[in-house]
């Protein structure tokens, strides 16, 4: 349903599709303010705000995608950094084997690991 505040911007739209991107053009951030925001949060991010492992690295993962939807990608190989800079102390020995692995690093591998 369509809020009344809503429906100047899909009134001429003949599909449903086209009123959903009217509205997805009207409301959807992109700008600077947006990027920076998912940004700051990123780089906020450490473990021990989480009850888990799986929990941290789904955040991270979502993060990403927001940044991917707005066309602000990040580099996978920097995402990775990002992961293992958010991880305590106790994963240093992870973080050196991955260091010395001469295999490149990439997200799907930190998360695998």
């Amino acid at each position: 349903m369509v809020q009344p505040s809503s429906f100047s911007h899909v009134r001429n739209s003949a599909t449903g599709y086209e009123a959903w991107n009217n509205l997805k053009t009207v409301y959807e951030d992109r700008g600077l303010c947006r990027r920076l925001g998912l940004l700051r949060t990123l780089f906020g991010i450490n473990m021990e705000q989480f009850s888990d492992m799986e929990a941290y690295i789904l955040r991270i993962t979502d993060l990403d995608q927001q940044l991917r939807d707005i066309n602000a990608e990040l580099e996978d190989d920097f995402l990775s950094v990002l992961m293992l800079s958010g991880l305590p102390p106790d994963y240093d020995p992870l973080i050196m084997a991955l260091e010395n692995s001469n295999t490149k690093l990439c997200s799907e591998t930190v998360k695998s690991k």
